[in-house]
C-alpha cells in the first residue's frame, strides 16, 4: 500500500506539471486535443472532456475576434480547459448554450474581468508592490496591467452586440466588486495570520465574490431571467468556493513561505498539535509541493476538516438542486460534483 500510494504521488507531481509545459493560447485558438491533456482528462472523464471540445469547437465558429486580453496570460493550459467546462457548465444551468455558441464575443467582458482580477492579484503577490497598495483600494485601480486589460475591457462592451442596458449593468457589477472586494484585498494581514472563520471570511469576499460576479456578467450579457441569474451564481459561488479549497491544498507550501492567506493552513492552525508537525515539515523541506501522504498519516484529522470544509460546499451544491421539478438542474449539479470531487482526488 505504502509503495502504491507512493508512486502515484510521484506520477501525480509528474502528470500535474506535464500541461504547464505546453504553450498556452485562449480559448479562440487553444487545441482542442493535446497529450498534455491527458491528467485532465482522468479528472473530468472522457466523456466531459470530448463533450467541452466539441461545444469549444461550436463555440469558435461563431467568433469575430479569435484574440483578446484573456486568461491564457494568467492561466496555464490545465486551467484554461477548466474555465471552458465551467463557462459551459454555467450555459447549460442557464439553458443558454445555443445563445453563447451563437454570440460568443459576448463572453469576453466576464473573462476578461477575471483577467483583469488576476493581474491585480500577481502585483499584490509581488513583495516590492505592498508599500504602494497596502491598505489603500483605490490604489488598486491604477495597477498598470489592470487598467489595461479594464480599458480593453470597456471597449470590447461597448462594440459588442450587448444591449446598451446590458453594458451599463456590466459595469455596474465591475464597479460594485471594485468597491466591496478591494477594500478586503489590500488588508491580507487580517485573514494569513488569523482563525479559521477570518480565511473563510476573507476567502468568500474575494474568491467567492469574483466567481460570482463573472456569473453575473455573463448572465447580464446574455440577458438571463433575474431569478435564474441569481441561483447560478449561488452555484457558480459555491462550486467556485469548493475549487479554491483544493487549490489551497495545492499552494500550501508557496502560501506558508509568503505569509498568504490559505484555507488549508487556516484548518491546520486550528489544531496546535498539526500546527506544530506541519510547520516542522514545512522548515526542513525544499520541495514546492506537500507530500498528502505525509499529511494524511501526520495530520489526519487537518486532511479530514479540510475535505469536510470542501464538502460543506458541495453539499450547497447538491441542496440547489433537489428542488420540485428541477431534475435537469440536478443532474448538472450532481456532474459538477462528481468533477470537483475528482480533480480534488487528483490533486491530493
Amino acid at each position: 500500500m505504502r509503495l502504491r500510494n507512493t508512486l502515484s504521488a510521484a506520477l501525480h507531481r509528474w502528470l500535474g506539471n506535464w500541461p504547464h509545459r505546453s504553450p498556452v493560447d485562449g480559448l479562440g485558438e487553444m487545441r482542442l486535443f493535446s497529450l498534455a491533456d491527458l491528467p485532465l482528462m482522468l479528472a473530468l472523464s472522457p466523456r466531459i472532456y470530448t463533450e467541452t471540445a466539441r461545444t469549444l469547437a461550436a463555440f469558435r465558429r461563431n467568433l469575430t475576434d479569435r484574440r483578446w486580453a484573456g486568461l491564457q496570460g494568467v492561466y496555464s493550459r490545465d486551467y484554461m480547459w477548466g474555465y471552458a467546462y465551467l463557462l459551459f457548465f454555467w450555459a447549460r444551468y442557464c439553458g443558454a448554450l445555443p445563445q453563447v455558441i451563437e454570440y460568443p464575443d459576448r463572453i469576453l467582458p466576464a473573462e476578461m474581468f477575471l483577467r483583469y482580477v488576476c493581474e491585480i492579484d500577481n502585483f499584490i503577490d509581488d513583495a516590492d508592490t505592498r508599500a504602494f497598495w497596502h491598505g489603500s483600494p483605490e490604489r488598486l485601480k491604477l495597477v498598470p496591467r489592470a487598467k489595461v486589460v479594464l480599458d480593453e475591457l470597456l471597449q470590447r462592451l461597448v462594440r459588442s452586440s450587448a444591449t446598451l442596458q446590458s453594458c451599463r449593468a456590466v459595469a455596474a457589477l465591475i464597479a460594485d466588486f471594485r468597491q466591496r472586494s478591494f477594500s478586503v484585498i489590500v488588508h491580507p494581514d487580517a485573514a494569513h495570520d488569523g482563525p479559521q472563520p477570518a480565511i473563510i471570511r476573507h476567502k468568500e469576499a474575494t474568491v467567492g465574490r469574483l466567481m460570482r460576479t463573472w456569473s453575473l456578467i455573463l448572465a447580464r450579457s446574455y440577458q438571463v431571467e433575474e431569478g435564474l441569474a441569481q441561483r447560478a451564481s449561488d452555484v457558480i459561488f459555491d462550486a467556485g468556493m469548493a475549487l479554491q479549497v483544493i487549490d489551497d491544498l495545492s499552494d500550501a507550501v508557496v502560501d506558508y513561505r509568503e505569509g498568504v492567506a490559505n484555507l488549508f493552513l487556516g484548518v491546520v492552525r486550528e489544531r496546535p498539535d498539526d500546527w506544530r508537525l506541519l510547520c516542522a515539515q514545512l522548515g526542513q523541506s525544499d520541495d514546492a509541493y506537500l507530500s498528502w501522504l505525509w499529511v494524511r498519516q501526520n495530520i489526519p484529522r487537518s486532511y479530514a476538516a479540510a475535505i469536510a470544509l470542501r464538502e460543506s460546499y458541495l453539499d450547497r451544491l447538491l441542496g440547489q438542486g433537489q428542488a420540485p421539478g428541477s431534475s435537469r438542474t440536478a443532474e448538472l449539479l450532481d456532474e459538477i460534483i462528481h468533477v470537483i470531487r475528482r480533480l480534488g482526488y487528483v490533486n491530493s
